[in-house]
């Protein structure tokens, strides 16, 4: 009789898939240029008693790119300062999962994935197709298993990303497992959509509108906090989430500073040569025009030669 007790409290907390799609469709009517970080957590805590995440790992020895376009006259970054997470005094506006002021190591699955990212800029261009924008790339190599929450509850994803359709499939065969009600498992599909689609928003007016996927991985941070020391190893390293700029062909990851600091270990650097730009099908050409020779102390040599491939 307890745990049939609960259980009722556990599914009494899980908003109705109806009153699940009205609060989603109040949220996404919001002016969020409007609307203070405070007041937008509150009201969402307040239609969703439970906010779900799903769960996924970043295996050790996984290499993760960061990039950052290269100085005015073209030469690649020669510390390691410069292409990591800049300073908080520095970061003056909302991104995808950070606050102004607030750290976050972004970084991508593939190195070619990264530099499509910081060059985004070019569109602006008058012919984007016949600019050539060069890029440092660092590689960090996962020294521990990174425990991410993934965003990849989207049927349009799911139409071009084979291998997220299939983790989401298996997924979805659990949580209707019986375990809890249909209503529950459907109102958390609402849920996961709604986030999913903030976090892989395509078109961004201004800054203000990353404050719900903002809310999100802050909600992720904030559950951290209820993680006893015991299971210290199950607590969430970040975010992991499909690519916008890619046209979901990879997966960038927001990864909480805290974590970036302690279980990533920077390997190599890379300058990097792009062109033959299309935005939009997500297409570029890239050519690695060398590497690092040595990291010192932060400090990066490049070589002279030409990248070979090892």
């Amino acid at each position: 009789m307890g745990n049939q007790n609960l259980n009722r409290e556990y599914e009494d907390r899980f908003t109705k898939p109806d009153d699940a799609v009205r609060k989603v469709a109040a949220l996404k009517a919001l002016d969020l240029s409007k609307i203070s970080d405070s007041e937008l957590s509150e009201l969402i805590n307040s239609y969703f008693h439970i906010i779900p995440f799903t769960d996924g790992t970043i295996p050790a020895g996984t290499e993760l790119f960061r990039a950052r376009i290269n100085k005015g006259n073209g030469l690649p970054h020669e510390s390691l300062g410069q292409i990591y997470a800049p300073s908080s005094d520095l970061i003056e506006k909302y991104g995808r999962a950070n606050k102004p002021g607030e750290r976050i190591f972004y970084c991508a699955s593939n190195y070619k994935l990264a530099a499509f990212e910081v060059i985004q800029d070019l569109k602006n261009s008058f012919s984007p197709k016949h600019e050539i924008a060069f890029v440092t790339v660092g590689i960090w190599k996962a020294k521990v298993d990174l425990h991410l929450a993934c965003v990849f509850h989207d049927p349009q994803i799911h139409d071009l990303r084979k291998d997220i359709l299939e983790s989401f499939t298996s997924s979805q065969k659990r949580l209707f497992d019986g375990n809890i009600s249909n209503d529950s498992a459907i109102a958390n599909n609402i849920l996961l959509q709604f986030f999913t689609e903030e976090f892989s928003k395509p078109t961004i007016k201004g800054d203000y509108d990353y404050k719900i996927s903002n809310f999100y991985i802050s909600a992720l941070r904030h559950m951290n906090s209820f993680t006893s020391q015991k299971y210290e190893a199950d607590k969430f390293d970040g975010i992991n989430y499909p690519s916008v700029a890619m046209k979901y062909k990879g997966d960038n990851q927001a990864i909480f500073i805290e974590s970036a600091d302690t279980k990533l270990e920077f390997t190599n650097a890379l300058n990097v040569i792009c062109g033959n730009v299309d935005f939009q099908n997500g297409e570029f050409t890239t050519g690695i025009h060398n590497e690092a020779e040595s990291i010192v102390n932060g400090e990066i040599t490049w070589k002279r030669e030409i990248y070979r491939p090892h």
